[in-house]
């Protein structure tokens, strides 16, 4: 399971997927199933059941964070940084908060974007401690695309009805690395920022759909 906590002006977006396709072949189409510790009112309200005790301590932090929220109000720093920082068995107060927010404004929607993802290189001159995308060359790993992968992306996508294609890519890798430099010339380019220029009009004039 992977989470992302976002706080921000008004409203509260937490996101937890743990998919079993098997199980839920619609689940795109389902309300997300939340855990029992939380009793939710669509008026943005939340009351909370029994906890165990084990947990209860734990949880007071978070409680005291959830108290404060009231829509259309800014959520408070240190609201926000507890909340962030909750733990697993904290999640399903944060959880019935997020979803008590989200059906305040759009009840029953579950939005998402049809996109394909482009990482046309992770090669970078850059080195973000918090990049976990980046790569040197000759690092595991390590990647450009070629025109006919980028393709064969796009292609697979248009077959589930993506029309929007997201390019992903390092900041001039060409001014550090040579290996990026020979690459650009062997594709038929001087930089990064071309050779994307032109995957991007390859996109467009290569598909029948309307790409973004």
């Amino acid at each position: 399971p992977m989470a992302f906590r976002n706080c921000a002006v008004s409203k509260l977006i937490l996101v937890r997927t743990s998919i079993d396709k098997s199980a839920t072949p619609n689940l795109w189409m389902q309300p997300p199933t939340l855990p029992c510790a939380a009793v939710v009112s669509f008026d943005s309200t939340v009351t909370f059941g029994s906890i165990s005790a084990s947990n209860a301590e734990n949880a007071s932090a978070t409680r005291s964070a959830l108290a404060e929220l009231q829509p259309g109000v800014p959520i408070s720093r240190s609201s926000a940084l507890t909340l962030m920082d909750c733990s697993d068995s904290e999640l399903p107060l944060l959880l019935a908060a997020a979803r008590a927010a989200k059906e305040r404004f759009k009840p029953g929607v579950i939005t998402y974007s049809r996109k394909v993802f482009l990482p046309l290189t992770n090669l970078c001159r850059d080195y973000c401690g918090y990049c976990t995308f980046r790569r040197n060359p000759g690092e595991p790993g390590a990647h450009t695309m070629t025109p006919e992968e980028v393709l064969e992306v796009v292609r697979a996508g248009e077959k589930v009805g993506c029309t929007e294609a997201l390019f992903s890519l390092g900041d001039k890798p060409e001014l550090d690395f040579p290996e990026m430099r020979d690459e650009l010339h062997r594709l038929g380019y001087n930089s990064t920022l071309q050779y994307l220029e032109a995957m991007c009009a390859l996109v467009s004039s290569s598909s029948a759909a309307k790409w973004k």
